[in-house]
């Protein structure tokens, strides 16, 4: 998992929810977060390795989610689970200010890996009733490793910003039921409605560059 995604994930994060009167040392903010990403970057990669090795497919997440709301509760999130069946829901609240919102998608495709990876998935599960090798080719194993840091981050620098932070682990993003079940669970009633949402995907680029789409 690439250090650049996580550090660019937390820095939106830290740039936003930000008061006026709160504002920090922008500078001095980025250096603090990259020494503690720097801390963190080894088990947050064996996480994603984790992950990607026991992949899930959409609706299936049960294993994932699980982690991901452990994470989220050792960070000093207020968790709930099963949200639109799988998915998890972590807020954070750290005075005044706006909420923002960040999404990681958990689910794998029912495809098999032929990398050679040592972490590579050996996981298998039923699609459309056939039993079918399954694997994390989209990315979102990163993408659950990265909230986790962002969470950790966060929590870790509540000196550095005010406001709230709602973090969502997204179900069966790649079958486009898991944001509806979630908005039908209540996502945007049951929890604090965002003023700035968030969602990053890898994809294949030159190393440390983020692009960004309004």
């Amino acid at each position: 998992m690439a250090k650049h995604w996580l550090g660019a994930a937390a820095s939106l994060a830290l740039l936003f929810p930000v008061t006026a009167q709160a504002a920090p040392d922008l500078n001095a903010a980025n250096a603090r977060l990259t020494a503690l990403l720097d801390k963190s970057y080894p088990a947050l990669d064996a996480l994603y390795r984790d992950l990607h090795q026991n992949p899930e497919l959409g609706l299936q997440e049960v294993r994932t989610a699980g982690i991901l709301a452990q994470h989220l509760r050792k960070a000093g999130f207020t968790v709930t689970e099963k949200v639109g069946g799988t998915g998890v829901v972590g807020v954070l609240k750290n005075g005044e200010g706006p909420t923002i919102l960040i999404r990681a998608d958990m689910d794998a495709l029912p495809m098999e890996e032929k990398t050679g990876l040592a972490w590579s998935s050996k996981s298998r599960s039923t699609y459309e009733g056939k039993e079918v090798p399954v694997m994390h080719a989209c990315g979102h194993d990163t993408h659950v490793a990265y909230l986790v840091g962002v969470a950790q981050a966060l929590s870790a620098m509540r000196d550095s910003w005010s406001g709230t932070v709602v973090l969502i682990g997204q179900p069966a993003e790649e079958i486009l039921k898991g944001a509806k079940a979630m908005l039908d669970d209540g996502l945007l009633t049951r929890f604090p409605k965002p003023d700035y949402g968030f969602a990053a995907h890898v994809l294949n680029g030159p190393t440390g560059t983020v692009a960004i789409k309004a």
